[in-house]
C-alpha cells in the first residue's frame, strides 16, 4: 500500500516537497482516536462552530482558523477575510 500511494502521489506533488507515507496502526480507531485527542485540547472550542454560526451561515459552512486550509469563494471578494459559506 505504501508504494503504490508513494507512486501515486510523487507525480503531483510540488517540487522540492518530501513526503512520508505511514499506514495508521489501527485503521478503524485511528481517526477516532486522533479526533479525540484533537477535542480535549484547551483551545478546542476555537476550532467549532457555534449554534449561531451555523444558524446564521447554514451547514454547508467552514469555519477559518488556524488549523484549516483557506478557501475562498470567487464571488464575494469583498468578504473574504471573513467567514465564508461555500
Amino acid at each position: 500500500l505504501d508504494s503504490c500511494l508513494e507512486e501515486e502521489i510523487i507525480p503531483i506533488k510540488p517540487y522540492g516537497l518530501d513526503i512520508n507515507v505511514t499506514k495508521a496502526s489501527n485503521y478503524v480507531l485511528d481517526a477516532w482516536r486522533g479526533a479525540r485527542l484533537f477535542s480535549l485540547q484547551d483551545d478546542f472550542e476555537e476550532f467549532c462552530v457555534t449554534k449561531a454560526e451555523y444558524e446564521e451561515c447554514g451547514g454547508d459552512y467552514l469555519k477559518e482558523h488556524r488549523a484549516s486550509n483557506y478557501a475562498y469563494s470567487i464571488g464575494n471578494r469583498e468578504n473574504n477575510h471573513k467567514r465564508q459559506k461555500l
